[in-house]
């Protein structure tokens, strides 16, 4: 025998004060569906679900017996309660209720799809529905960008960019947190590469810098020049700024040339140039010949110890001692390393980083239910635009930077493509731009002090 399906969902606890609660709506449903002599009335409910999406397991119960062909009726205290979505209202009214000739009735705004005027009101009442999130959406996006065109961030709430706390709607610089952005960019800026920015700003702040992301965004963001952004235009803003422009835009041409990588047609002569540093003073090592031909010496020497006005940039420390590195010696020591990788604790790695994109990407559906709750209010009239905004933006930050997060761990550390680069490399015939090009791609810096060589990779 068919069922009347009695489904009910609420989204927040203010609608429950309200009248929406479950119980509220269970016992108008029943009391409707015996005054109608409905047979065998079943509740179906999702409580604390947003309705933005189909994905609830009652919903999906109730949709699995309407295939089933066991149900004949389902009723709704409101029609926002099956969805407020146009598109999946539609879909569940025109595409399933009436392909199993399942009659739809919604109390509140009296529609029965038994008649003729019933169908043509869900439609209009649907697009109602999508047309109100929609304006808010475009309200919303409205607001931010305003406040960028004034010069004010739009971000807030308890995630503030390092560096300023966020009163009264404006940045204000946060001294201590300043000094700590201005040695990112002078350790990059000076030719340490972001990872070891990262680790150094680690160790030494750990209670400000937690992660490879935080140093990045602060090493990329044009907002500490003062300035703000908003879908993808720039305006000067009220801040005040930490960094100056020019050491700014250092810092992004540096980003951009070691993005760009190596190419095939690399014909440098030394395999680790650009690659290899020193420990003690932080300088390039600079590829030097010397000897005959008949007895050629090939090192890698500190630029530091370089007395030419023309590589003055590049001296750290006019008093470094770091003894000259034998090339043909540290280039097999690199190789070698490269050779010998156990990619055991890589895998581990790799499978820690996908529980945490898993548990950011959990994060962030369980900020966007909050938001869409939020949203329901707003569609409620129980509370205006303004109220929404302020209540969304610290969640939508949060997810914002989420976001941004799970992107980083997608993009770096690509452990398989490394694997696969070295169980296919020629290790006995590869040409000299062949060593070069595994170098370019796998290796992000080498640090030489004397017999203490750290390699840190790039994956």
């Amino acid at each position: 025998m068919n069922k009347t399906a009695l489904y009910s969902r609420v989204s927040t606890l203010e609608q429950a004060r309200e009248g929406y609660s479950i119980g509220a709506q269970k016992e108008k449903l029943e009391a409707y569906a015996v005054a109608k002599g409905l047979d065998n009335p079943e509740h179906y409910s999702d409580p604390g679900i947003s309705g933005s999406t189909t994905n609830r397991p009652e919903l999906q119960r109730m949709i699995k017996d309407i295939k089933d062909k066991k149900v004949s009726h389902v009723i709704v205290y409101k029609l926002d309660r099956l969805s407020r979505s146009q598109r999946d209202t539609l879909l569940l009214v025109q595409d399933l209720f009436n392909m199993y000739d399942v009659k739809f009735i919604s109390l509140e705004e009296s529609i029965d799809t038994g008649t003729p005027m019933g169908i043509a009101m869900i439609g209009v009442l649907s697009a109602f529905a999508e047309l109100e999130r929609s304006t808010f959406k475009v309200r919303s996006l409205m607001g931010r960008e305003e406040r960028a065109k004034k010069g004010l961030y739009h971000g807030g709430g308890n995630y503030d960019p390092l560096g300023y706390t966020y009163e009264d709607g404006k940045l204000i610089i946060d001294p201590y947190e300043a000094e700590i952005v201005k040695e990112m960019y002078k350790l990059y800026v000076s030719g340490n590469s972001m990872n070891t920015v990262s680790e150094k700003m680690k160790t030494k702040y750990p209670d400000r810098v937690k992660s490879f992301t935080l140093v990045k965004g602060v090493l990329s963001h044009i907002l500490y020049v003062g300035k703000v952004t908003f879908n993808g235009n720039t305006y000067d803003g009220v801040h005040e700024a930490i960094i100056d422009e020019n050491t700014w835009r250092k810092a992004q041409q540096i980003r951009k040339s070691r993005a760009v990588g190596a190419t095939k047609t690399n014909k440098r002569k030394g395999l680790l140039l650009g690659k290899v540093y020193c420990a003690r003073c932080g300088a390039r090592l600079q590829r030097v010949v010397s000897g005959s031909r008949k007895y050629r010496y090939v090192y890698y020497k500190c630029y530091s110890q370089n007395r030419s006005r023309s590589t003055a940039s590049m001296i750290k420390d006019r008093n470094c001692k770091l003894p000259a590195q034998q090339a043909e010696k540290l280039e097999e020591l690199v190789l070698n390393h490269l050779k010998g990788l156990e990619f055991e604790n890589f895998e581990t790695k790799e499978k820690d980083k996908n529980a945490q994109i898993s548990n950011r990407e959990d994060q962030i559906k369980k900020l966007q239910a909050q938001s869409e709750r939020i949203m329901d209010l707003y569609t409620l009239g129980m509370i205006d635009v303004e109220a929404v905004k302020d209540k969304n933006a610290p969640i939508l930050k949060r997810i914002e930077v989420l976001q941004d997060e799970i992107e980083e761990l997608s993009i770096t550390h690509d452990v398989d493509e490394a694997q696969d680069t070295l169980a296919n490399f020629n290790w006995e015939n590869a040409s000299k731009e062949e060593q070069i090009l595994l170098v370019d791609t796998l290796v992000d810096r080498i640090e030489v002090d004397n017999d203490d060589v750290r390699i840190y990779l790039s994956f």
